[in-house]
């Protein structure tokens, strides 16, 4: 430790973190000459730590806004396979590129980085917005980007044993909640949770086989995305759109929970409808290359072509098809269940958060069916409470003692002062700015009145069976989580806090 010039050895081949002190810094690069052995070793890290670049992770007494995460190189991009970009044995081998993120602003306040991408324009890794492939992004960037083929990272992480398997996936039809969901989840420094920005890897002209597409999913998430060896726990929220291929992430990852969150869909129109009459709606990015499972549903609707379809029948369309593709989860998670296995997925409508999402409070209310149902179904709490002593008496042997709760009083409260924050105060918007209140959601009914006729036309003709189904698969997908709870017995949650 004494040869490294001012930084510690798990620093040593990283650039200066985003906000580091430029005068902190010339100190210690100045110091080197002057000082030797241990005197000049314990000064540079004394300066590094003043300077944000890393500090411990305290014990459960202290404070948690001491708490530091060291900084982080994550995927920002990843460039189609093309078929010459193979390992060895003939998978698929993709470039991704990589930013040296500080990661600690997001998890102390996760309300003004709701999304992946400005904790990314945060930390410098795009310039102004713009892509990576853009001049001035590469000398903006100097020093804090570089690219790996993706076998490079698997090969890092497996030797240094910092895959983290996912804990949870959130789900979503988009306006639902979500992004609170995700900074709820992302109140605390050993909780490493991604809000979107995530893309499905690929192969260029679609080479690969579903297989392949599988096997490098698994690998992205894993020595990608999950290579941390300061978190204790990964989660995904990912973009509505990936919603659709919901299939191919359970199949990398079988026995992930997963959680589908919707709404009445009148609402995300009316939202959408909002985004200058569904022009700055994510539903008509594709209506140019529209997928066959909405040209379908469009059809079956009686709309014939489904290019030349308003935008309010193409977006009702596409809310269909992410669906579809829940409810069709949803039955195999039911078809497992009667076989004798587990379920592992979890509907939630936009009305019972933000009760679903934090655990209740203590001493508290116990806030409904499914209030709690989301840091349950993840791994945060258990889902049977402690029975009473009459309930042990009445049962017997049988009823044991339930886990405790994991939760330590302080990420409790974070959990439950970051619901108070409105979920994206730092994407610029001022409509919503502040506190989580109950004006909000009787602005979010209000809608239903507004709604123009093209909206509810397509609306009522398109979504309204399927959202009777998603409100029906709600309950039945929490009696399952339940019965599965009672018959396993007592355990301890999956995911320890600091």
């Amino acid at each position: 430790l004494a040869r490294l010039p001012c930084r510690t050895a798990s620093h040593r081949d990283l650039p200066p973190p985003p906000r580091t002190n430029p005068r902190l810094r010339s100190s210690c690069t100045m110091a080197s000459p002057l000082v030797r052995g241990a005197t000049r070793t314990v000064l540079c890290f004394f300066l590094l730590v003043l300077s944000g670049t890393a500090g411990p992770i305290p014990d459960e007494a202290g404070p948690v806004s001491v708490a530091s995460v060291p900084l982080m190189w994550v995927p920002i991009s990843l460039r189609p396979a093309e078929e010459g970009d193979t390992t060895i044995d003939g998978q698929p081998d993709p470039i991704v590129e990589l930013c040296l993120v500080d990661w600690n602003p997001y998890w102390k306040a996760p309300h003004l980085y709701g999304k992946y991408k400005v904790l990314l324009q945060s930390n410098r890794c795009f310039a102004g917005g713009r892509g990576l492939s853009s001049g001035t992004a590469r000398k903006e960037t100097t020093g804090r980007r570089r690219t790996r083929r993706l076998s490079e990272l698997k090969a890092k992480a497996l030797a240094a044993g910092t895959a983290l398997t996912p804990s949870g996936f959130i789900f979503h039809m988009s306006r639902v909640g979500s992004t609170l969901a995700a900074n709820i989840l992302s109140s605390a420094p050993q909780r490493l949770v991604y809000s979107e920005g995530f893309r499905m890897p690929s192969c260029a002209r679609d080479w690969c086989s579903r297989e392949q597409k599988v096997d490098m999913l698994r690998d992205l998430v894993l020595y990608g995305f999950g290579a941390s060896s300061s978190h204790q726990a990964l989660y995904f929220k990912f973009q509505s759109a990936i919603s659709t291929e919901m299939d191919l992430l359970l199949e990398a990852f079988p026995s992930t929970p997963w959680i589908f969150m919707y709404r009445s869909p009148l609402q995300i129109m009316q939202a959408w409808e909002g985004d200058n009459s569904f022009a700055g709606a994510p539903c008509t990015r594709s209506q140019r290359n529209p997928p066959a499972a909405v040209c379908r549903i469009l059809r079956e609707a009686g709309i014939g072509n489904c290019r030349t379809a308003s935008p309010a029948q193409y977006c009702a369309a596409s809310l269909a098809r992410m669906a579809d593709t829940a409810l069709g989860a949803h039955r195999r998670d039911l078809d497992a269940a009667s076989a004798g296995g587990k379920s592992h997925g979890l509907l939630l409508d936009y009305s019972t958060m933000p009760g679903a999402a934090l655990p209740p409070p203590p001493g508290g209310e116990s806030g409904g069916t499914y209030a709690g149902a989301m840091p349950k179904h993840v791994g945060l709490l258990p889902w049977l409470e402690e029975p009473t002593t009459a309930e042990r008496q009445r049962r017997g042997a049988r009823a044991g003692r339930a886990a405790t709760a994991v939760l330590s009083p302080r990420d409790a409260a974070a959990m439950h002062g970051t619901a108070d924050q409105y979920s994206k105060q730092g994407h610029g918007s001022s409509a919503k700015k502040g506190l989580f209140s109950g004006a909000l959601a009787k602005h979010d009914r209000d809608k239903d009145e507004r709604a123009s006729g093209g909206v509810l036309e397509a609306t009522r003709g398109i979504l309204e069976k399927r959202h009777a189904l998603l409100q029906e698969g709600s309950k039945r997908s929490l009696e399952l989580a339940l019965a599965q709870a009672r018959r396993d017995g007592p355990s301890a949650p999956r995911v320890l806090v600091f």
